[in-house]
């Protein structure tokens, strides 16, 4: 996903929402995980505009958007390196 403009990000982001709504109303079990290439795109997203408007805007906790940030090589927030505690 390239992401050239504030604009586009914003046109992005509600397109991933709507997929996002889309997988909700069609997921075959309530506890099904959210796909990967989903999470892909919020990634992504989240490396331009604030994790926590992302997260909130496609309504996914902030933490596990951080978190798929840090597995998907995104790791830095902010200019701060995450560092995920097991």
């Amino acid at each position: 996903m390239t992401i050239t403009t504030p604009l586009h990000g914003d046109h992005q982001l509600d397109q991933l929402a709507a997929q996002f709504a889309h997988w909700r109303q069609t997921r075959t079990h309530p506890s099904e995980r959210i796909p990967h290439e989903l999470w892909d795109h919020a990634v992504a997203l989240a490396a331009t505009l604030p994790p926590s408007r992302v997260a909130k805007q496609l309504r996914v906790r902030l933490m596990d958007l951080k978190k798929q940030m840090a597995t998907r090589g995104a790791g830095t927030l902010g200019g701060i390196r995450m560092k995920l505690k097991r």
